[in-house]
């Protein structure tokens, strides 16, 4: 099993930065977003961010999970 963890993506117009979005990822996922936006919701708030010259903040909220798949 692969160690995962929750992430936090924040907008830095505000202060304190607002919350917009929470993942789960492992390895690079949660600057994924950063580096690839794409036309979702969270994408275009990542995109406006940007252009208005600020850097999203990434937050990782707790690490080294084990998610393991359950059958019920």
């Amino acid at each position: 099993m692969n160690p995962y963890y929750i992430y936090a993506l924040k907008d830095p117009r505000s202060s304190p930065a607002k919350l917009f979005y929470i993942g789960k990822g492992s390895g690079n996922r949660a600057w994924d977003h950063i580096l690839r936006v794409d036309a979702t919701r969270k994408g275009k708030r990542i995109a406006e961010i940007q252009e208005q010259g600020y850097e999203v903040v990434t937050a990782v909220l707790a690490d080294e999970l084990l998610i393991r798949n359950t059958c019920f």
